[in-house]
């Protein structure tokens, strides 16, 4: 039920607030990292809609979860730590019914829970509305003030106008996130088959390092399952080493450009165990000096291992 207006529209508000979507709107069109607007989103929203705490609650995959995503004046150590299930407390309440909460006072509130360790007695009133996806149920938005407040009609609309730019830039997050996911599927499938193909035609093992780097766009190199390089690969056409060393070890010469070693791959890899799993398709590790992330892709004849790839 809507709660009835108790206090006039303070224009100020209202224009800040107009301000407030505008803003949201260019940030959520100009910025890629979906992280970076949602604390845009929780700290500005206290500001706009004139409270004291700004929280996000995301619903799990399963449905029946929420979970702390972001607050900037609850217990910020709490985000990822609290959870609550769907229809418990005012947050589980809302993401439940998919309607709005108005509490002056949370103390006399029959759905309020209180979270150890997160809640804090001076906070008094709350608002709280879904955040909805179409038909999908995305999480819940909160805010909640130290004075005593009534919520009106015009402070719902406006965060629930918040709560539907959430859930876009939360789509939009989860659609780049997938998209990244099959460009390395791709790249995985697209590597083993040039792997295959040029070791089916004879292809030295360099040659075969210096195509799979050029797909991969960086440096290859093979790598026995027990975790060593194998000999010629990750060396480069005069017959250096991706560190800079000659095959026999020596250093190279002053006179060797800083870009090889830019581009090192180490002598020996500590291969994670899941690796070794069938199916693992590729898995991303810290090492080299200096450490930097390497991809590693295994190459397999049917269930046999017969060595990884490391691309950098």
């Amino acid at each position: 039920m809507r709660a009835e207006v108790s206090q006039e529209r303070d224009p100020q508000l209202a224009v800040r607030e107009l301000e407030f979507l505008q803003r949201l709107s260019q940030s959520a069109a100009s910025t890629r990292d979906s992280g970076d607007l949602v604390d845009l989103i929780i700290r500005e929203t206290t500001a706009a809609i004139d409270t004291d705490v700004c929280s996000l609650y995301l619903v799990d995959s399963g449905g029946r979860d929420l979970a702390l995503t972001a607050t900037n004046g609850l217990n910020e150590r709490m985000v990822g730590q609290v959870s609550m299930r769907v229809g418990e407390g005012i947050t589980g309440w809302v993401a439940e019914t998919r309607e709005p909460k108005l509490v002056s006072d949370v103390s006399l509130e029959p759905h309020w829970k209180w979270v150890p360790g997160l809640d804090e007695e001076r906070f008094r009133s709350m608002l709280s509305v879904p955040i909805e996806s179409g038909p999908r149920l995305v999480g819940v938005l909160n805010v909640q003030s130290i004075e005593r407040r009534d919520f009106t009609d015009e402070d719902v609309d406006f965060l629930r106008a918040i709560a539907g730019q959430v859930a876009g830039i939360l789509e939009r997050s989860e659609l780049q996130r997938r998209l990244g996911q099959l460009a390395e599927i791709k790249l995985s499938h697209a590597i083993h088959e040039r792997f295959t193909r040029l070791s089916l035609e004879g292809a030295g093992i360099p040659m075969i390092m210096e195509a799979v780097g050029s797909l991969a766009g960086g440096t290859a190199a093979l790598y026995s399952p027990e975790g060593f390089r194998v000999r010629g690969s990750g060396e480069s056409a005069d017959g250096r080493n991706t560190d800079g060393r000659l095959p026999d070890g020596s250093a190279a010469g002053d006179s060797e450009p800083d870009g090889g070693q830019s581009e090192a791959l180490p002598d020996r890899l500590q291969l994670p165990p899941a690796i070794l799993g069938l199916g693992m398709r590729k898995v991303r590790v810290s090492a080299g000096r200096p450490r930097r992330p390497i991809d590693l892709i295994p190459v397999r004849a049917g269930a046999d291992l017969l060595g990884v790839l490391a691309v950098v």
